[in-house]
């Protein structure tokens, strides 16, 4: 069963994070922190969007191996470009059941198997004006299916990302 108290501490953490204007990498791990504590099975990653290049690359991470976050970086976003690609084109959630079948994943699909990956949601970090930020994923190690609540949970953390990562670009501006 799920602690409650425990969750409300992480998501309170989240919240002072990115109020203190932590660095961005720090309130981006308590973020993952409060998921992983929602899907206990889940392995969270982030991807940054560059719209020069119109690429995502994925966060620096001790959650993944050095040869996966090498492969997952500067990946163009597009209709056919793995969950994540496809999520930052469409600015719309991909939920990929089974890495091993879903054709996205095609030129993702070794890295992902080296890794022990089955199973990405990914969700769009997208302002309030549209403008794409990245995405936020989550990885599981067996074929998943999100359900309502997480969906919606997994929607929220994308907004605190969004908030987050404003917060960070404007305090650099200064």
């Amino acid at each position: 069963m799920l602690n409650e108290l425990k969750l409300m501490e992480a998501h309170q953490e989240v919240h002072e994070r990115i109020a203190k204007k932590a660095p961005l990498g720090e309130t981006l791990d308590a973020i993952a922190h409060w998921i992983e504590i929602l899907l206990p099975e889940a392995i969270v990653a982030f991807m940054h969007f560059d719209p020069q290049q119109q690429t995502l690359s994925l966060s620096p991470s001790q959650r993944f191996s050095a040869s996966y976050q090498a492969r997952l970086q500067q990946v163009p976003i597009g209709p056919d470009s793995a969950s994540f690609g496809h999520a930052a084109f469409c600015r719309e959630p991909v939920v990929t059941e089974d890495i091993r079948t879903d054709p996205l994943w095609a030129a993702f699909r070794d890295a992902a198997e080296r890794e022990g990956l089955r199973a990405y949601c990914s969700i769009p970090v997208v302002t309030a004006e549209g403008e794409l930020l990245g995405t936020i994923g989550t990885y599981f190690r067996q074929p998943f299916h999100p359900c309502d609540t997480s969906r919606r949970r997994l929607k929220q953390a994308a907004a605190l990302v969004a908030l987050a990562i404003i917060r960070d670009r404007d305090a650099s501006k200064h």
